[in-house]
């Protein structure tokens, strides 16, 4: 079995005060769109999509 020397990781992440369980869904789906564009721009990288989730307009 071969093992390569080298691990490499892609990472997506997004991060805010969530307090409403509808903001959890929307930052796990931007996290996982920046897990994409992590991928996209080669190995050994990391992408963050942040949002702002303002309970008086949501």
């Amino acid at each position: 079995m071969n093992i390569a020397d080298v691990v490499t990781v892609s990472i997506g992440m997004c991060n805010d005060k969530i307090s409403i369980i509808e903001h959890s869904k929307t930052c796990c789906e931007l996290a996982d769109q920046a897990l994409y564009t992590a991928k996209q721009n080669g190995r050994t990288n990391f992408y963050s999509k942040n949002e702002h989730f303002d309970e008086l307009v949501c």
